[in-house]
């Protein structure tokens, strides 16, 4: 007779040696054994979104994948040759005064435009010298075909500009000098402009910017002049930039300006560009403006040796 303790033959106590022999098979405990097996429900956190609403994918292309590199489109994507292209400047220097007196005399004269220097009244740049621009053919009404191509003209430079600078292909800052269209009214001695008087009732339209020290032409819409120097062959490079990073649809060029190496107190500075009054160039010839040659004269600006193409990351 096996020992009390034994006499269910489980061969000892804790499963030792003897009569039956180690400890017996085990079996998952189940209430129901005839019943199915219920579905698993799902936790809380695990609950469908809502109709209407896509789940939160924090790893869209898989643990581990690498990101795909479509090719980027066009900078002006979106552009229009016609009307007037908004946009957000970021690059560029405003006049932050509503009020500004011009002298009599047009101290430059463009093919279409006459310059006269003034000093703003009131605001930010109080005492402070502008530029006042008009059509030498005679006043344009708001609205009219010849402002509305300046003012598109300035947004598609400005958006130019602005991609230039995000993508530091020079170390130089690059700022677009943006012309408002003020109410000019003679006065004792020049002219009074303004731009809060929204009737345009005035004398003539003028185009308002702050003026610009050191001022000279860097290039033609045609042919660019011998570099001078390493920042010079840099700021033809905006140029050729703006070709490739179109696909070819439009090229600014005919810039001037002036460039600022220190500040008020003579303390230098990061190198700045001040560009007024550009030119932009598309593949429709006209689509800009009378200085628009199209095709063909973008062809012949980047075939000239202005050594733009040193500077250019392509």
């Amino acid at each position: 007779m096996p020992p009390r303790f034994d006499r269910f033959g489980y061969g000892g106590l804790f499963g030792g040696s003897g009569e039956g022999g180690g400890d017996p098979p085990r079996r998952k405990f189940n209430v129901n054994p005839g019943a199915a097996v219920p579905e698993r429900q799902p936790r809380p956190y695990e609950k469908k979104a809502p109709e209407g609403k896509k789940k939160f994918n924090v790893n869209p292309r898989g643990y581990g994948a690498k990101p795909s590199n479509p090719p980027r489109p066009p900078l002006t994507r979106g552009v229009s040759q016609q009307g007037d292209n908004k946009c957000t400047p970021k690059y560029c220097r405003r006049n932050q005064s509503d009020q500004a007196f011009f002298g009599e005399k047009i101290i430059a004269k463009g093919s279409a435009k006459g310059a006269r220097l003034g000093r703003y009244t009131d605001g930010t740049r109080k005492d402070q010298k502008c530029i006042g621009k008009g059509f030498l053919a005679g006043n344009k009404k708001p609205g009219s075909r010849q402002l509305k191509e300046e003012i598109n003209i300035l947004n598609i430079a400005q958006i130019l500009i602005d991609g230039f600078n995000d993508e530091r292909v020079i170390p130089y800052k690059v700022l677009l000098n943006r012309f408002e269209i003020w109410d000019a009214r003679i006065a004792k001695g020049g002219f009074q402009a303004s731009s809060s008087d929204l009737r345009r009732d005035g004398d003539f339209l003028m185009m308002v910017e702050p003026f610009i020290e050191n001022y000279e032409k860097w290039m033609t819409n045609l042919d660019a002049p011998k570099p001078k120097g390493n920042k010079y062959d840099a700021i033809q490079a905006l140029s050729h930039w703006s070709y490739h990073a179109t696909d070819g649809q439009y090229m600014i060029c005919d810039l001037q300006g002036g460039i600022v190496e220190r500040d008020k107190y003579g303390r230098k500075q990061e190198t700045t560009w001040y560009i007024s009054d550009p030119v932009i160039m598309t593949r429709r010839s006209g689509g800009l403006g009378g200085f628009d040659f199209g095709t063909e004269g973008m062809i012949k600006f980047l075939g000239a040796d202005h050594g733009g193409g040193g500077t250019l990351r392509q």
